[in-house]
Parts: structure tokens; sequence; C-alpha cells
């Protein structure tokens, strides 16, 4: 365990988690995620660097020869499987042992399952009504191909200038542009879903993490249809809990120590009494 160290490639909920564990637990951190705002969303501590600026794999290279990482660990998003090559690349030249933090899938019934975001667009070239783009900002472009998708298209991206900027200039603005940092609750996606009179959501395959289950039931309670773009790929990796105890016993980190995550639920009922539960809020109860 003594001055050992990791590099971890993160901006998704695992990867803050495992950034939280290892921090915990005295273990010497570099942190690289792609933006201020993802920056933003990790914990302060002792021995931990973070960067958001964004490597290719020759920078990242250069970084694991400077740090001289004991592990790498990769807890990008399962859809950046382009940073996911640079990191494998990386790795491969500087002899660094590779470690992907993959994140579980969910399955989904009733839904049109399409492999890019340029196949859903297609496929919704032949529908009527609203869509709810949860794509991301980077894809949005591509939605543009439809006829007027100015009065069709809602997008909910993060709320950052820029996001904000480059939907400006798709001309997607006004109340179809939705500014949100998620996951999402189903009660929430299932208001906006009413709200702008939703027919088509369309999202990526984002596991419980990412909120996908609460998409699937608010689709299903507004009368929307999902269209799901799947996962570049199956991987083979870790999930959070086994990469825990996989650091645990190469770092040799004390048995006690080892993580025990829990769901913990904070239900608010404004200044009403017991009767206000919503039927989620008495389930979690």
């Amino acid at each position: 365990m003594k001055n050992s160290r990791v590099l971890i490639f993160a901006g998704t909920t695992e990867g803050r988690k495992i950034t939280q564990y290892l921090l915990g637990k005295g273990i010497s951190l570099y942190v690289c995620v792609a933006t201020e705002y993802g920056e933003s969303l990790l914990p302060e501590g002792e021995g931990l660097t973070i960067s958001h600026k964004r490597m290719d794999a020759g920078q990242m290279e250069k970084l694991m020869g400077e740090y001289r990482p004991d592990y790498v660990i990769d807890a990008t998003h399962p859809y950046a499987s382009e940073v996911t090559g640079n990191i494998k690349e990386a790795c491969k030249n500087s002899g660094k042992e590779y470690l992907r933090l993959i994140r579980e899938s969910s399955e989904a019934r009733d839904c049109v399952w399409v492999d890019n975001i340029e196949e859903a667009v297609t496929f919704l070239e032949h529908t009527e009504g609203n869509i709810l783009a949860a794509t991301g900002s980077k894809e949005l472009g591509a939605y543009t191909r439809l006829k007027n998708y100015e009065d069709r298209v809602f997008a909910r991206v993060l709320s950052l200038a820029d996001v904000v900027k480059k939907c400006e200039d798709l001309k997607i603005t006004g109340r179809h542009l939705i500014c949100m940092q998620g996951p999402f609750s189903a009660e929430l996606n299932l208001a906006i879903l009413r709200q702008y009179d939703i027919k088509w959501f369309v999202t990526k395959e984002s596991g419980k993490a990412g909120g996908f289950p609460e998409k699937c039931e608010a689709a299903e309670a507004a009368g929307a249809k999902l269209v799901v773009v799947g996962r570049p790929a199956v991987e083979e990796g870790y999930y959070l809990e086994e990469m825990c105890e996989f650091l645990r016993k190469k770092l040799e980190l004390p048995q006690e120590n080892s993580p025990k995550y829990r769901e913990v639920s904070l239900v608010g009922i404004g200044t009403g009494g017991a009767d206000d539960f919503t039927v989620r809020a008495k389930k979690v109860c």
C-alpha cells in the first residue's frame, strides 16, 4: 500500500465512487476528466491530483511515464469508445496494467433498439410527434436532418455555457432546450415527457447508474416510446465492487476496509404529511 499510485480516467458515477474509495484509503490518485464541470463533481482530499485536459493516446502515454502509476483504471462512459481505445493504447505502449471499470447494463422491453444516433434519426424520419433527445450534445447535429426538427426536438443537455451555445447554433433554443444534470428520477422524467407531450424518448443504454430503469418506467407511464442506442460493444472488466475488492487485495488494504456501498434515498414531501407521499416514495421507504 505504501506510496501506491493509481491513475483514473473518470467522468462517470462509478469513476467518482472508485476515486472516493481509494482516496479514503490513503492512495495517491491522478484523476483525469473531460471538463471543468466533471472536475467539480469529484471529492476533495490529500493526495489527489485532477486534470480536465483532453488527451490523445500520446499525451496519455506521456502522463503514465511521468506519474508512474501502479494501475490505470478506465472508468469512462460505456459510449466513449474512442477514449477507451486511447487509454488501452497508452497502457500497452507504457507497459501499465489496464483495468476497465464497467457499468452494469439494464434490460428493457418494448423499445426500438438502434446501433447509433444516425440510425435513430433515420427511424424517426418516418414518425410523427415530439422527440426528447437525451443522448448528449455532441451528436445533436444529427437531429437537424428531421423535417421541422425545430418544432419536434426537445434536447436535454448539461447546463454548461458551451453546450448551450452549441444548441443555439443548431436552433434548438427556448422551451426546446432543457439544461439539467442527471441521473433523473422516474417522476422527473415523467413530468418532462408529459410537459412537452413527448412521443419518442431517445436515450443511450446507460445502465442503473445512469438512470436507465427510471427512463423506462417513465416512458411506459407516459405512453412514450423509447428509442435506445445500444452500447458499442460487450466489454470485459470489473464492476464497481469487484474493482474495489481487486484493488484491496493488490494494494494490500485491510480486509475490514473493503467497501460496503448502500443506496440512500432522500425523500422530500415539502410541508406535507405522510398522506402526501408519492407511490414511489412509499415504495422506497
